[in-house]
């Protein structure tokens, strides 16, 4: 005897739902983290080689200078293009702190703010060491070489350029500097 299956209630085949996009697989999460860690390092690589090349940049100018003096035994001189290379240096290295306006003492200070300890080897400062001639040398009509002691000097900006290294381009926070006095006196 066989049975009447055409009475049987069948239905048709369902196919599953299809997969969802979202949320993806682990493996995409790991891939999306892995690139958007790439792009960070790689743009912090470059921002990192820009300033180190800026540092040697002004390294290289800073031992020309001395070169020069060495030939022309001109303090004047050398105090003067020091003066503007320590400026154009604050103005490429921290742009929001009106750093190149700065003048008389404020400008040491904060020259000497940027002076890190562990390159300090002299123990000298700007604002009470070498680094005073820096505002004043550059506007005396005669400067005798004995007035100004160009090696301790360059020292201690070599010192305080070698201190400079990748840093955030912004001010520090806490960072008191005088927004009024815009004018480069060089």
């Amino acid at each position: 005897m066989q049975s009447d299956t055409s009475n049987l209630p069948i239905r048709d085949i369902h196919l599953p739902d299809p997969v969802s996009w979202w949320p993806p697989a682990l493996g995409w999460w790991l891939l999306l983290l892995l690139i958007v860690s790439s792009i960070v390092l790689i743009v912090r690589y470059i921002r990192r080689r820009q300033l180190f090349k800026l540092r040697n940049t002004a390294m290289a100018e800073l031992d020309a200078m001395y070169q020069v003096y060495k030939e022309q035994f001109d303090a004047r001189r050398f105090v003067r293009e020091l003066s503007v290379l320590l400026r154009r240096i604050c103005i490429s290295y921290f742009p929001d702190s009106n750093a190149g306006g700065l003048i008389g003492k404020q400008w040491l200070v904060f020259l000497d703010s940027k002076l890190s300890l562990k390159y300090n080897k002299s123990g000298q400062k700007f604002s009470d060491g070498v680094g005073t001639v820096l505002i004043s040398a550059p506007y005396q009509d005669k400067l005798i070489n004995n007035d100004v002691n160009v090696e301790a000097l360059y020292r201690l900006s070599a010192e305080w350029i070698h201190s400079l290294g990748p840093v955030k381009r912004s001010d520090t926070p806490g960072e008191k500097v005088n927004k009024e006095a815009v004018h480069v006196s060089v």
